[in-house]
């Protein structure tokens, strides 16, 4: 992730931040869009089980390295944008935004 995308994320949260105080808010991006690594707020990763560009140990060995507190969460699909499993990438979504 570059620091201009580093820095847009830092942006909209501030904007959400100061506009709605008293809200809960989520950031959610596709790809590395949510690789914020020293972050610590609550992060969900939520992984295609036959991702091409991410394979389950490069995974699992990426949110090793990723500050607490984190949740890595594997859909079965075929590929990197979740063929045959956009219901269950769904249901994953909702499930982990109201936890």
């Amino acid at each position: 992730m570059s620091v201009g995308e580093i820095n847009d994320a830092q942006a909209a949260l501030d904007w959400l931040r100061s506009r709605y105080p008293g809200l809960p808010y989520t950031l959610a991006g596709f790809s590395l869009g949510c690789a914020l690594a020293t972050c610590s707020a609550k992060k969900i990763f939520i992984q295609s089980t036959h991702d091409e560009h991410g394979s389950p140990p490069e995974m699992e060995a990426f949110c090793g390295q990723v500050a607490e507190p984190k949740h890595l969460v594997w859909v079965e699909a075929q590929d990197h944008f979740f063929a045959g499993g956009l219901d269950t990438l769904e249901s994953e979504i909702m499930r982990c935004v109201q936890a």
